[in-house]
């Protein structure tokens, strides 16, 4: 069977990404009948602590609702349709070729924040595997993706590296104008659709 694997941020302790997550999948799966869809687990280790970090912060007070509710996502999460086993580290070449040798025939990227960076020690590195990369082996498409409240003071050092990875996607679709302008701003040229969130379809 053909494949059609999603890279978002399905970790995250969050309604929104969840549903945004799920929402995609059955999208695909809606429009691709024919094709597996499921979502790579990656999992980076700073954003894994930034999770914990958030949850217990926002709920300090109450350390055992916090921990009870990272628990109730961690079981939901298991249930999503993912391609085992988990992926965590730094986006090199070994991950690149782990993907290539699964052979997927299409890459979504998004939905939600994945193409932010800032000055973050949570956020992971550019390049990162959100942006893909042109040695991945297989078609790729973005699809609501957002850079929402990125630092632009970081444009000048990771322009041609963005640009260097959206220029071999296949189709671009984001979710805002501001992810639209910095696409613009680093030199994209192609087109740039603005669709909603995956997460409204469901």
């Amino acid at each position: 069977m053909k494949k059609i694997v999603i890279i978002t941020y399905h970790r995250a302790v969050n309604n929104g990404a969840v549903l945004q997550a799920l929402g995609l999948v059955q999208h695909l799966r809606d429009l691709f009948p024919g094709f597996e869809v499921k979502i790579f687990d990656y999992r980076h280790p700073r954003m894994e602590l930034m999770e914990l970090f958030k949850i217990f912060k926002i709920n300090f007070k109450k350390p055992l609702f916090a921990l009870r509710r990272l628990l109730v996502f961690r079981s939901f999460q298991r249930k999503l349709p993912l391609v085992r086993p988990f992926v965590s580290g730094k986006f090199d070449q070994k991950m690149i070729d782990n993907i290539n040798k699964q052979k997927f025939q299409v890459i979504f990227a998004g939905s939600d924040s994945i193409w932010k960076f800032a000055d973050d020690l949570f956020l992971p590195p550019i390049p990162n595997i959100y942006w893909l990369s042109p040695d991945i082996k297989a078609k790729k498409i973005s699809y609501a993706a957002s850079a929402y409240q990125y630092q632009e003071k970081l444009l000048p050092k990771y322009k041609n590296k963005l640009l260097n990875s959206i220029n071999d996607f296949d189709l671009v679709s984001v979710r805002d104008s501001e992810t639209r302008n910095l696409l613009k701003k680093i030199g994209y040229k192609k087109s740039i659709y603005q669709i909603p969130d995956p997460a409204f379809f469901y």
